[in-house]
């Protein structure tokens, strides 16, 4: 259903690009606008922190871009791989080559805003894995209708094929949630399953692990989240790097 969007996403880019080059994003968030429209990061408790992780970001492209080999790109599921799931990371990818780029609280819009700011100039991984669009659920400035997240992930995929074009991508697919948001959850997965699995699309692969998260009625596993029901514990990880590591290790080869 989605994939003909392929063919507009270049208007859709172009009209993306805020003028941000004189905008302090240390001041506040961005206006609000539709998930596809780029814009940066706030935080109300440290207004310098998503600053300062984007900067730490580029530096490391900067430093390192001739080695990186795997890119993990993400929210708060990604970024707290070094947190929660640390020994987690450290058992499965903990290797030269492999660089988180995860980020607390990114929706779709920060994702563009970071491809279009130095964090991707230079880079020529071998795969990128992405897993994004929980943070558009939050009725802010990020905020957007699922068929309008959809939109916005499908443009961010096609960004990603125009800039990496060497790069086997892998989209990890969504993960259950505690509350109201489950059901829009499926409904995304569901969408990007039938449009990045079914089919096929060139470097692009969809990783569909929504089940594992499961209990045998269809509701979410708890005990594979901390409290939140969002955000996976360190079981959650391990199931979670497990099914990575299979598809990276395939597609290293």
């Amino acid at each position: 259903m989605f994939l003909n969007l392929l063919i507009i996403t270049a208007s859709f880019l172009a009209r993306s690009m805020t003028d941000d080059s004189n905008v302090d994003i240390t001041k506040g968030p961005p206006d609000y606008d539709k998930p596809w429209v780029d814009g940066w990061g706030f935080n109300v408790s440290d207004p310098t922190l998503w600053k300062q992780l984007h900067d730490q970001i580029v530096n490391t492209t900067l430093q390192h871009k001739d080695d990186i080999k795997v890119v993990f790109l993400g929210d708060s599921k990604i970024a707290r791989y070094m947190s929660e799931g640390k020994a987690v990371w450290d058992e499965y990818f903990r290797k030269d080559g492999y660089y988180n780029y995860g980020i607390r609280g990114d929706s779709t819009r920060q994702i563009l805003w970071r491809m279009s700011h130095q964090e991707f100039e230079g880079l020529t991984p071998k795969v990128l894995v992405f897993m994004i669009g929980g943070n558009n659920f939050k009725n802010n400035y990020n905020k957007g209708t699922d068929e309008e997240i959809i939109k916005a992930m499908v443009i961010i995929i096609d960004k990603l094929k125009e800039m990496l074009p060497q790069t086997e991508i892998v989209i990890v697919g969504q993960l259950p949630r505690k509350g109201s948001t489950d059901k829009r959850a499926r409904n995304i997965h569901q969408q990007l399953k039938d449009d990045y699995q079914k089919k096929t699309v060139t470097k692009v692969h969809f990783l569909d692990i929504f089940d594992e998260y499961l209990k045998s009625n269809g509701k979410q596993n708890k005990q594979l989240f901390i409290d939140d029901g969002i955000h996976l514990n360190e079981d959650g990880y391990r199931i979670l790097a497990k099914h990575m590591t299979t598809i990276i290790d395939k597609l290293l080869k």
